[in-house]
């Protein structure tokens, strides 16, 4: 019988492609760059910056230095759109006795922002955000699920993790004697290997009988 679900945000939660992403800052940088960084580099850039620290964006990108201090001067993590809803069937975690554990990993404003604005505390007993904002404070999923399992008192096989990523969560998980549900919301990709493959939380009453 599981007692707890360990739950991922993007892809699970939430499509983070319903919603414009938002430009702050950002459009300000990439015009900074325009002369200075070349259009590969520059789309590399683009993905990360929603997810990681622009410390460790900029030296891994060998960004000059005068051009840093610009980038530096403007930047601004971003907040979700106010307009960002949750898929509708996550009223049915309201409903479920499981210990429920969101788990989620990104810049800490930005992550805080989707959870205030879905107001996501109100389907989880607990709101974890591993923060990229300093990569040296960076937890491994692997190390948050184990804290858990610890905190809680937990048998790893009575726990069930979701999450769209393999090697984010489910895997880490599957090496910690977790259950393992791949969310395929959003043509995830399927990866086989996985306990139970889920596309609404419908599906969750059937496995957690």
């Amino acid at each position: 019988m599981f007692k707890a679900i360990i739950c991922d945000l993007d892809r699970c939660l939430f499509n983070p492609h319903s919603v414009p992403l938002p430009q702050g800052s950002f459009l300000k940088i990439f015009r900074l760059m325009e002369k200075e960084v070349d259009s590969k580099k520059k789309e590399k850039i683009k993905k990360e910056i929603y997810k990681w620290g622009l410390p460790g964006i900029l030296k891994r990108h060998q960004i000059p230095e005068q051009l840093q201090q610009k980038i530096k001067a403007i930047y601004q993590v971003p907040t979700v759109s106010p307009q960002a809803k949750p898929y509708p069937d996550i009223v049915i975690l309201k409903k479920l006795p499981q210990l429920k554990i969101l788990v989620t990993t990104g810049l800490e404003k930005f992550q805080n922002s989707k959870i205030k604005t879905m107001h996501l505390e109100e389907y989880f007993d607990e709101c974890i955000i591993n923060k990229t904002d300093n990569t040296s404070n960076l937890w491994t999923k692997k190390r948050i699920f184990k804290k858990n399992l610890k905190k809680h008192q937990l048998n790893p096989a009575e726990v069930l993790v979701i999450g769209d990523s393999p090697y984010d969560e489910l895997i880490p998980a599957k090496e910690l004697g977790m259950k393992t549900a791949q969310s395929l919301r959003d043509n995830v990709k399927k990866v086989e290997g996985f306990d139970y493959y889920i596309k609404s939380f419908d599906e969750l009453k059937e496995i957690l009988k």
